[in-house]
C-alpha cells in the first residue's frame, strides 16, 4: 500500500512539474539556459586554472632538475679536480653550463637571469681548467653554494 502511495504521490509530482513547464515555457527555457551557461563558464574557468596550474608545475620541476643535474656535474669536477683530471673536469663543467641554460630556459625572469650568470662563471672555471690551469676549489664551492641558494627557492 505505501509502495502504491509513493508512486501516486511521485507520479503527481512529474504531472505538476510538466504542467508548470507547459504553460510556462518561456520561464523554464531562460532558467535553464541561465544554470547550462553558468555550468559551461565554471567548466571553462576550471579547465583553464587546472592547465595553467599543471603547466606552471612542469616548469618549476624542469628548471628544479636542471640545476639538481647542474649540480651533480659540479660534484663530480670537483672530484676530478681533487684527483688532479683538468681534462675531465672541464667536460663537467661544460655538462653543468648546458643543464643550467636549460634550466634558465624553464624558470622564470629572476631565476633564469640569475641560472644565466651562474652558467657564465662556470664557463669562465671551464675556459681556466681547458687552458690547464689551476682553479681555487674555494670557487668551486662559492658555485655549489649558489647552485644551493638556486634550488632552495
Amino acid at each position: 500500500m505505501l509502495k502504491i502511495i509513493g508512486a501516486i504521490v511521485l507520479l503527481g509530482g512529474v504531472f505538476a512539474l510538466g504542467y508548470y513547464s507547459g504553460s510556462h515555457p518561456a520561464a523554464v527555457k531562460k532558467a535553464v539556459k541561465e544554470i547550462s551557461s553558468e555550468v559551461v563558464a565554471t567548466t571553462k574557468e576550471l579547465s583553464h586554472t587546472a592547465i595553467n596550474t599543471s603547466q606552471s608545475l612542469e616548469r618549476t620541476l624542469r628548471y628544479r632538475q636542471g640545476v639538481v643535474d647542474a649540480k651533480e656535474k659540479l660534484l663530480e669536477a670537483r672530484t676530478d679536480l681533487n684527483e688532479k683530471n683538468f681534462g675531465d673536469a672541464a667536460k663537467e663543467l661544460t655538462g653543468a653550463v648546458t643543464h643550467l641554460e636549460e634550466a634558465a630556459l624553464a624558470g622564470d625572469e629572476g631565476t633564469a637571469a640569475k641560472t644565466r650568470a651562474l652558467a657564465a662563471t662556470i664557463t669562465g672555471i671551464e675556459r681556466e681548467l681547458a687552458k690547464g690551469n689551476a682553479v681555487d676549489k674555494g670557487t668551486l664551492a662559492g658555485v655549489q653554494k649558489e647552485l644551493d641558494t638556486l634550488l632552495d627557492r
